[in-house]
């Protein structure tokens, strides 16, 4: 029965942080749409450490693909480039998803 308990309360700590890291990625979009852009970095970094806390290269991946995006409009692209590496070395092992080719599409 505890285990039981404990696998139930790490579900449910793990599905909190995945939507407090969704909240973060879609308050990055959202401010990179309105031309906030230092507000879209902030939000994508804080997405970024998230994901590290989480541990899911997924998560990481899409995080550092959004910061990369938000780095590139600001026209900072070497730090983007970087970004995008690290997301594209994260996701390319996993096998072909959509973030994998957004992160591959950025990087053309």
């Amino acid at each position: 029965m505890c285990a039981f308990l404990a696998v139930g309360l790490f579900s449910l700590n793990a599905a909190a942080q995945h939507t407090g890291l969704e909240d973060l990625l879609d308050g990055s979009r959202a401010a990179q749409k309105a031309g906030r852009l230092e507000q879209a970095e902030q939000l994508a970094l804080n997405a970024v450490a998230e994901a590290e806390k989480i541990g899911s290269r997924t998560a990481q991946g899409k995080a550092l693909g959004a910061l990369g995006r938000v780095l590139t409009e600001l026209n900072r692209y070497e730090e983007a480039e970087q970004s995008l590496q690290r997301a594209l070395g994260l996701l390319e092992p996993l096998g072909t998803t959509a973030e994998l080719a957004n992160v591959q599409h950025q990087l053309a």
